[in-house]
């Protein structure tokens, strides 16, 4: 069995449009302040930006995913 955790910074571009950082393998346990803190460093950096605007301009929440795979069947090579 293989767990794979992954940390999703959800955002809204200046559009409106939902726009998410996905960070592969974090620590496991992040707090709200942690989260909070990195999704503020990359809204304030003003470098992700196109021709409509701030493409993280409003922080929307972070989500902790787990996804486990169970393999249930493997053919013989």
């Amino acid at each position: 069995m293989e767990t794979v955790r992954t940390l999703a910074l959800n955002f809204k571009s200046a559009e409106g449009k939902n726009k998410a950082v996905r960070l592969n393998n974090p620590q496991d346990q992040v707090s709200a302040d942690q989260a909070k803190t990195a999704m503020d460093a990359i809204r304030d950096t003003d470098i992700f930006k196109d021709d409509a605007g701030d493409l993280y301009a409003t922080s929307v929440n972070a989500e902790m995913i787990v996804k486990t795979t169970e393999e249930v069947y493997k053919a013989e090579a």
